[in-house]
């Protein structure tokens, strides 16, 4: 008898099932941190056991948020496991773990903690007005965002042909409630590239960069010789800065467009300036403007003011 009840047991043991583990569990390290979001990692190892998990997250050790519930399988290795957390706050903190279970129970890994980033700062930038006659002001002006009001900032230019590089230009100035700032600029007399940047910000935060174009400053006299159903007409003037032999064009308004109706070149005045003259015939009055093209780069086409001539019916 003794010997039967000791066989049974021994069977009774052998055929019993091995009771399966709790899952395995570790917090990972955080990816894609921003100021407002950031994705929590970790591994899982289900045991052989249906297994979910999710992360605690908040600003203590309490933390008091936490991801929805998700599957990481019922394997016997661990799996690499993520969820992302956003509505964060910016410059803080947070601390969080990863909480796995299964029908065998619960395991709750390690804190660790990482701290969100900087609002990340934004400059607008804009010139007006673009083009700007030779030598006339323009005025800088944007936004910085993501900064509080008084953010220091610092004009930078750099003047065609562009090999110089940026330079800090003029006196620093502070943004207002609004965030905007305006930089006033004196006497622009060549095609400029502007920027703003930051000057608390290590490394600084810059704006993009705005070209600045600058027309050549085209002025116009037109002498008027008047007969029976035409007129003599004489047109000059002066472009400044200097451009030699450059094309310009005599143009009438037709419609609501400019058509040329006369050609002709500048030609030398002085060091600063050019000159042109244009003899025209015309039998129909109207509106005119000299157009001047220029493809240097320095500056860009010019045009005079507009003229009126009147022929005798």
């Amino acid at each position: 008898m003794r010997t039967t009840l000791a066989a049974l047991t021994a069977l009774l043991i052998w055929a019993a099932p091995a009771s399966a583990a709790v899952p395995g569990a570790s917090t990972g390290a955080t990816k894609d941190v921003s100021d407002t979001a950031a994705t929590l990692t970790g591994a899982v190892n289900p045991h052989g056991q249906p297994t979910s998990y999710f992360f605690e997250y908040g600003t203590t050790t309490k933390y008091g948020a936490r991801t929805a519930n998700t599957s990481a399988g019922n394997g016997s290795k661990a799996v690499t496991v993520a969820a992302p957390v956003s509505g964060l706050k910016p410059t803080t903190t947070y601390h969080y773990r990863l909480v796995a279970f299964s029908p065998e129970g619960t395991t709750r890994a390690g804190d660790r903690s990482f701290k969100t980033t900087k609002v990340p700062v934004t400059l607008t930038i804009d010139a007006s007005p673009n083009p700007v006659l030779f030598g006339g002001p323009v005025t800088v002006s944007g936004v910085v965002g993501g900064r509080p009001p008084n953010t220091p900032i610092e004009l930078q230019r750099n003047a065609f042909p562009f090999t110089a590089g940026f330079a800090d230009f003029g006196n620093p100035q502070v943004t207002n409630a609004n965030g905007q700032y305006s930089f006033p600029v004196l006497d622009v007399t060549s095609t400029t590239q502007f920027r703003v940047r930051t000057t608390e910000e290590k490394p600084p935060a810059f704006s993009q960069v705005v070209t600045e174009g600058v027309s050549v400053n085209v002025s116009v006299r037109a002498r008027v010789s008047r007969f029976r159903h035409f007129a003599r007409v004489l047109v000059t003037g002066v472009v400044r800065p200097a451009h030699e032999a450059t094309p310009l064009a005599v143009q009438k308004r037709k419609g609501g467009k400019w058509v040329t109706v006369k050609g002709g070149v500048t030609r030398h005045a002085s060091a600063a300036s050019s000159g042109y003259s244009v003899k025209m015939k015309i039998k129909r009055g109207g509106f005119y403007r000299v157009f001047v093209r220029v493809t240097d780069g320095d500056h860009t086409n010019g045009v005079s003011p507009q003229f009126k001539v009147r022929v005798k019916r």
